[in-house]
């Protein structure tokens, strides 16, 4: 199935397989980097066919560290709120407020997405999605 923002199912799970092999080559406690330049590359590739769609830059997002990562979920959310992608703005926000969790001294920001979040499942949700709600409540 393509991704909520049009991304042809072909395209993707090209990206689904680098994330798979990063995810085995962590767990059996492999170097990634090489494995991760290959993400990066096919994320390229997808962009340039693409543009900056929200799955896209949610996916980078996740492989790079906090700063960047901030950068580029907000983007996608923005990018996800432009073209009306119910499905990646649940998803994004979710990742926003897990990312904010692990900052201290930002509770504002949290909250923010906190309800960004909870208004987003009104439009989307499934049982990953209502679990988070579960594990946010407990905040």
């Amino acid at each position: 199935m393509d991704t909520s923002d049009k991304i042809l199912e072909t395209d993707w799970n090209i990206i689904k397989d680098c994330s798979s092999e990063i995810a085995n080559a962590t767990a059996c406690g492999i170097d990634d980097r090489l494995l991760r330049g290959k993400l990066f590359s096919e994320l390229c590739t997808l962009r340039d066919k693409y543009g900056r769609l929200p799955s896209i830059l949610a996916t980078q997002a996740d492989y790079e560290n906090s700063e960047l990562q901030l950068s580029l979920l907000k983007e996608a959310y923005s990018a996800a709120c432009e073209i009306y992608d119910v499905k990646n703005k649940a998803y994004i926000s979710s990742s926003l407020v897990e990312v904010y969790l692990e900052i201290e001294n930002e509770s504002d920001k949290l909250n923010f997405w906190l309800k960004i979040f909870y208004s987003n499942i009104f439009d989307y949700t499934d049982d990953y999605l209502e679990m988070l709600v579960d594990e946010f409540k407990e905040l």
